[in-house]
Formats: structure tokens, sequence, C-alpha cells
């Protein structure tokens, strides 16, 4: 099932974008197999795994993969690190992307997630005020 370009819109407050922007992994987890954060919105753990952005706008939207505890994954396909991946996909058994890749966490040391598809994309929208009541 490839999942390129599709996937769930979330809106976000648009003061977490600097959060976001920690959290992108792309590079971290083709370079060490790791997350370089994790974001978390309504108790769901993410990885970030790309943005857009422009210097006017700020981010324009984050794609990002739901990640779970290895122990906890109970999929029919194996979870690959990074490298056993790209040759699965060179081999033609693996779509492209990120879903059931195995990375480890950058914080606690050890931890190992599953990155699952399909995607979401994070989009900001305006930042919340709190109304005044009164």
């Amino acid at each position: 099932m490839q999942y390129l370009g599709k996937g769930e819109d979330i809106v976000i407050d648009r003061s977490r974008e600097a959060e976001i922007f920690e959290c992108a992994s792309a590079g971290s987890i083709m370079e060490k197999g790791q997350a370089s954060g994790i974001f978390h919105h309504e108790n769901i753990e993410y990885v970030i795994t790309g943005t857009v952005s422009s210097g006017a706008e700020g981010l324009i939207r984050a794609c990002a993969f739901k990640a779970i505890d290895l122990p906890l994954y109970k999929g029919d396909k194996k979870p690959l690190t990074y490298n056993e991946h790209r040759y699965a996909v060179s081999e033609g058994t693996r779509d492209r992307g990120y879903d059931c890749m195995l990375i480890s966490a950058d914080k606690p040391a050890g931890r190992l997630l599953v990155l699952l598809g399909p995607p979401v994309y994070f989009v900001p929208g305006q930042e919340t005020v709190q109304a005044n009541l009164f």
C-alpha cells in the first residue's frame, strides 16, 4: 500500500511550530536510525518525518507517523531498520515511506519504536487566544 501524499490533516495551534521543527527527524533517521524527538498530540506519539515551510509563513505542514513501542506492535509486517527498509524498497518487497520502520528514540536511550502509516499532516491554524468572559 503506497502512502505517499495521502493522509489526514490535523490542525494544530501555530504556537507549537517550534516544537515541530525541534522534532523533525528525517535526517537523524537516515544517519542514526533515531528520532530527534517525539511530538505529542492528543495522547498519541508521532515522529516528524518532514516539514514544508517558508520564511514568510513559517510552518506550512509537517508529515508525521504514529510511533508505538516495539513490544506493543502487533502488525503482520516485520519492522525493519532504515537500511533494511531501504534495501527492501529497492528489491520491491516494501513500499517507500516510513510505515513499519524500526527506529530508536533519542530519549530514553534504548527505547525502540515502530512507525505506523498512513502518515498524518500537521497544519498550523490560528494561535489560540483565551477569550475574556467578563
